[in-house]
């Protein structure tokens, strides 16, 4: 007698479907376990150290910084630097994003002047410059 064999079954595309499944399955796995696992263990023992704090020390931090900060609110020339300091900090972080965002315009420009000459030659210019401004004159 000879040695039986299993006749294993051609799988086919069935086999490749299962094996593809499988395959998304364990990237999904992995790819939201650290994820959802790391914010789990930061409210844990987060969770832990305030526990471990409750009642302590706490109430009498809290109330010093409190006071500190409501004392210095409250004087009308700190108040007042502290809104000025905010508000150019404002102006200056928008310059500075609208300048950063003219210079990527202008450095893509010629890749895409370039693309659109290729696709339709007897194309139009809008008459932009190349940082992405209007013409003056044009409203």
């Amino acid at each position: 007698m000879g040695r039986r064999t299993r006749k294993r079954p051609d799988d086919g595309e069935a086999g490749i479907a299962k094996w593809t499944a499988i395959a998304k399955l364990g990237s999904e796995f992995f790819r939201y376990v650290p994820k959802w696992g790391s914010i789990t263990a930061i409210a844990y023992f987060g969770s832990r150290s305030v526990e471990s704090l409750a009642g302590r020390l706490t109430q009498a931090d809290i109330a010093i910084g409190v006071s500190l900060a409501s004392d210095l609110l409250r004087q009308e020339r700190t108040f007042c630097l502290l809104a000025a300091g905010v508000g150019l900090g404002g102006i200056v972080y928008g310059k500075l994003q609208a300048s950063l965002r003219k210079s990527e315009v202008a450095r893509l420009a010629e890749t895409n002047r370039r693309y659109e000459r290729r696709k339709d030659p007897n194309r139009s210019s809008s008459g932009m410059t190349a940082r992405g401004e209007r013409p003056e004159g044009d409203e």
